[in-house]
């Protein structure tokens, strides 16, 4: 499949090349609405991931699994321990908040790993507002356009435990529920994973917040 109509949408800001995915989904609307849909935006990920590269150290390099695009200058062994975490916790955030995360959507996870921290928040600029103020970062889900994830470069283990944080905001970020309990949600997820500070609820505190939270409470 030729991606060469995708080329003019692109455009430079911050050295970056800058999808305009208004336009890429209404092209596709328009001239793809018969294709294969997860396939084809696989395809559109890895043609902005291959402009992105072209953008960065010649170190930088992309990297591919079964469900995740990572663009990273990082180990041979690096990329095979994050990529497996990676795709061992999609599924088990899936599988623990069944019936809320939702993995629907076509086209692969993309993750960007910088490898400084200054090229990381210059990507990041494009996203936040116009001065340029915003707090500081470990990783977010740049949930805008193909919702993608970007972190600094980190040692392995703390990497793994923004994912799982980041992770679970991609996967609730379709629910109309309030910053606090998608965050609460992502925490508690995060902790749980990492054995920081596991979840414990006992049948008491079951029954204390059910009977505290109703529909005015939640909001």
């Amino acid at each position: 499949m030729t991606m060469e109509w995708l080329n003019q949408y692109f455009h430079e800001v911050d050295n970056f090349p800058r999808p305009n995915w208004e336009s890429i989904y209404s092209h596709v609307e328009n001239h793809f609405k018969d294709a294969e849909q997860h396939e084809l935006w696989c395809e559109i990920a890895r043609t902005w991931m291959i402009r992105l590269k072209s953008a960065l150290p010649t170190e930088y390099a992309i990297h591919e699994s079964e469900s995740f695009i990572l663009v990273a200058s990082v180990s041979d062994k690096y990329v095979s321990v994050f990529q497996n975490y990676l795709e061992r916790t999609l599924k088990k955030i899936l599988e623990t908040l069944q019936g809320v995360a939702s993995d629907d959507g076509f086209g692969k996870y993309v993750v960007l790993i910088f490898n400084d921290i200054d090229t990381y928040y210059s990507y990041l600029s494009y996203f936040y507002s116009d001065d340029g103020v915003y707090g500081l970062s470990s990783g977010v889900y740049l949930n805008k356009g193909y919702g993608h994830f970007a972190l600094p470069h980190q040692d392995a283990s703390f990497a793994e435990s923004i994912a799982a944080h980041e992770m679970t905001h991609a996967l609730v970020a379709h629910l109309p529920i309030p910053a606090w309990l998608n965050e609460g949600m992502a925490v508690n997820i995060e902790n749980m994973f990492t054995g920081s500070a596991p979840l414990k609820m006992d049948d008491e505190l079951y029954a204390r917040h059910k009977a505290f939270w109703g529909e005015n409470e939640i909001q």
